[in-house]
């Protein structure tokens, strides 16, 4: 073992995939916000409430887009210590939240509207 050597604790695949799982945890609970009754009424009254919601929202997602890209970004780092089936694992995740993500956003769109 060589002394000295620091290992970033992100970048071991075990701890990436983790990271990917907290990211699509997250944006299911964004869907759920999304999907939930509350947003779909159309009553004149909750109108002012459902914009607040809909700002809430977008808070949520402005943030959630930094964290993805970064996880995003580190995805050649990480997969250079990954064995052959922890590398298959991370592409299954990062393409499963790559179409996650595109989902919620066109929602969210869809429910500006």
């Amino acid at each position: 073992m060589i002394e000295g050597m620091k290992v970033d604790a992100s970048n071991v695949p075990s701890t990436y995939l983790a990271e990917i799982a907290r990211l699509l945890q997250s944006i299911a609970e964004v869907d759920l916000l999304l999907n939930s009754s509350y947003l779909n009424k159309k009553d004149c009254e909750e109108l002012s409430k459902q914009d607040d919601c809909l700002k809430n929202i977008k808070e949520i997602l402005g943030r959630l887009s930094g964290q993805i890209g970064f996880t995003q970004g580190r995805k050649n780092t990480v997969l250079q210590s990954a064995t052959p089936k922890e590398n298959e694992k991370i592409q299954q995740k990062l393409a499963e939240l790559s179409f996650q993500w595109e989902n919620i956003n066109r929602l969210y769109r869809d429910r500006q509207e």
